[in-house]
C-alpha cells in the first residue's frame, strides 16, 4: 500500500480525477495499461509523455506507473499548458529536494497554488531537451557494439526504427530500416496494441548495421525486415549479438533468454586450423559443388571454400564465402549451373563458385527456360539472362519494368507497360502486338 501518497489521492479527487469508488482501487501501484482506463479523457499522445516523465527505468521496463505519475496527471489536468514544458518538469521531478520548500513534498506542493506555481516556473529556467536528447532517455543499454531502447512513445518508436536511414535521422550510419507496424509514421494504433501487453525493445547492432525488434508479451522476434528470425522464445537464433546484451535481457527482463550463436569466419578458420571435426561445428555438412561445402546451422546456411588440404570432416583451412548466413542454399544444379538461395523473403541464384548472379535480390524467381529467366522485384517484372543482365530497362528503375510477363515463346514473349500488351524479343526491343 502507498499511504504515504494519500493526499495525492485526495487532490485528485477534489479535480475530478478519481472519485471515491475509483480511489479504493488506485491506491496500490498500477500498471501503465491500467493506469490509461482512468484517464482516458487524456489525449494518449499527452498521456504517454506525461507518464514517460515521471518514470524510473526500472519502472519503464516493467510498464509500472512511476511515484509522481499520478501528480503529474493531475497537474496536466489543472494546467494543459505544462505538456510545453514537460521537458523542464521530468528533470525538476528527478532533481526535486523537500529542503527546498519548507520539507514539503509534492503532494503537499500540490495543494499550496503558490508553491506549486514557484515549483512549476522553476521547470520553465531548466534548459529544453530537443527531440533527439529525449528519444535518448530510451536507450537502456549501449555496449559492445550492441544497442537496446525500450521506445516510452510511438514518436520514440518511429525515431528508432528509421534512424540511420533515408527515412530518418543520421541517414550516415547506414543502418537497416525497421519495417515494423509499432513506427509505421502518423498510425500508433499498432504501438498502443503492443506497448498494452509489455515494452517493446528495439536492438541495433551497430557493427552489422541490422536491427531487430523483441516483444516477449507478443512472443515476436524479428529483424529489421519484420522477419521473424529462427527460433522460439526462450532461444532465438541472432547473429552477433554479444553476451552482454544477453545478459542485459536476462537480468532486466527476467526471463529465461538465450542467443544461439552462428560461428563467425574468423571462427571458423581457427576451429579448421585446429583440425576441429566439421560435424562438431555445425549441424549438417554436406557437398555443394567441386569447390564449395554447404554447412547448416541453427536453421541457416552458408558454405566453405575448399582451400584446405583434406577435404570431408576434416580441414586445416577453409573460409565462410558469407558474412551473413542465409535461410536457404537449394541443391546446386550442375547441368542449370545453378543453386537457387534465399534470405528475408528475398531471392538470389549463385553459380559453382557462391558467386551471386544478380547485385540486387529479387521478390520471386522462375527457373531458367533457355536462356532467360523471369523475376519480380517490388511488384514489377523483368527477364535476366544467366550472366544476370537485365533483358530490360535498370536495376534503379523498377517501376519502369513490365506489369506482367509470359515465357518466351519462337524468340518472343508477351509483356505488360500500363495496360498494354508487346511483345518482346530476346535483344530486348518492344514490339506492337499483332
Amino acid at each position: 500500500m502507498r499511504h504515504s501518497n494519500r493526499n495525492i489521492y485526495d487532490w485528485m479527487v477534489t479535480l475530478g480525477c478519481l472519485n471515491d469508488g475509483q480511489l479504493k482501487r488506485v491506491l496500490n501501484e498500477m500498471k501503465v495499461s491500467d493506469l490509461k482506463g482512468y484517464n482516458q479523457d487524456i489525449p494518449d499522445e499527452d498521456f504517454d509523455r506525461l507518464v514517460a516523465a515521471s518514470q524510473s527505468d526500472s519502472q519503464k521496463r516493467k510498464g509500472l506507473e512511476g511515484s509522481n505519475t499520478r501528480w503529474l496527471l493531475g497537474v496536466y489536468r489543472n494546467d494543459p499548458s505544462v505538456m510545453s514544458r514537460l521537458d523542464g518538469v521530468e528533470k525538476m521531478l528527478r532533481a526535486f529536494n523537500p529542503n527546498n520548500f519548507g520539507g514539503k513534498k509534492l503532494d503537499e506542493l500540490a495543494k499550496d497554488d503558490k508553491q506549486l506555481g514557484e515549483l512549476l516556473s522553476g521547470a520553465d529556467n531548466s534548459k529544453s531537451e530537443n527531440k533527439e536528447e529525449r528519444f535518448n532517455r530510451d536507450i537502456v543499454f549501449d555496449q559492445d557494439g550492441w544497442m537496446i531502447i525500450s521506445p516510452t512513445s510511438h514518436e520514440s518508436s518511429c525515431y528508432w526504427a528509421h534512424i540511420g536511414t533515408g527515412n530518418g535521422a543520421h541517414p550516415e550510419l547506414g543502418y537497416e530500416d525497421g519495417q515494423w507496424c509499432t513506427a509505421t509514421p502518423k498510425n500508433d494504433s499498432k504501438y498502443k496494441e503492443y506497448i498494452g501487453k509489455g515494452p517493446i525493445y528495439i536492438n541495433i547492432d551497430k557493427k552489422n548495421k541490422r536491427k531487430y525488434q523483441f516483444s516477449f508479451a507478443n512472443d515476436e522476434f524479428t529483424d529489421g525486415e519484420n522477419f521473424r528470425v529462427d527460433g522460439y522464445y526462450p532461444t532465438v537464433t541472432i547473429d552477433g549479438m554479444p553476451d552482454s546484451a544477453v545478459s542485459w535481457y536476462r537480468t532486466n527482463v527476467e526471463a529465461e533468454f538465450s542467443i544461439n550463436h552462428l560461428p563467425t569466419t574468423e571462427e571458423v578458420k581457427q576451429l579448421l586450423a585446429n583440425w576441429t571435426d566439421l560435424y562438431d561445428i555445425f549441424d549438417d555438412v554436406d557437398w555443394f559443388s567441386d569447390y564449395l561445402t554447404r554447412v547448416k546451422k541453427y536453421g541457416k546456411y552458408n558454405l566453405i571454400d575448399e582451400s584446405g588440404e583434406d577435404f570431408g570432416r576434416h580441414k586445416t583451412k577453409g573460409n565462410l564465402l558469407y558474412d551473413q548466413w542465409l535461410d536457404r542454399i537449394d541443391d546446386f544444379d550442375p547441368d542449370e549451373g545453378y543453386a537457387f538461395v534465399g534470405i528475408h523473403g528475398k531471392y538470389n541464384v549463385i553459380d559453382e563458385h557462391g558467386k551471386f548472379l544478380c547485385k540486387k535480390w529479387f521478390d520471386d524467381f522462375v527457373s531458367f527456360d533457355g536462356e532467360y529467366a523471369p523475376i519480380v522485384l517490388n511488384g514489377r517484372a523483368n527477364f535476366i539472362d544467366r550472366s544476370g543482365k537485365l533483358l530490360y530497362g535498370d536495376w534503379e528503375h523498377t517501376d519502369q519494368w513490365f506489369s506482367s510477363i509470359s515465357p518466351f515463346v519462337d524468340g518472343y514473349a508477351e509483356v505488360g507497360i500500363d495496360g498494354k500488351k508487346y511483345k518482346i524479343d530476346t535483344q530486348g526491343n518492344l514490339h506492337p502486338r499483332n
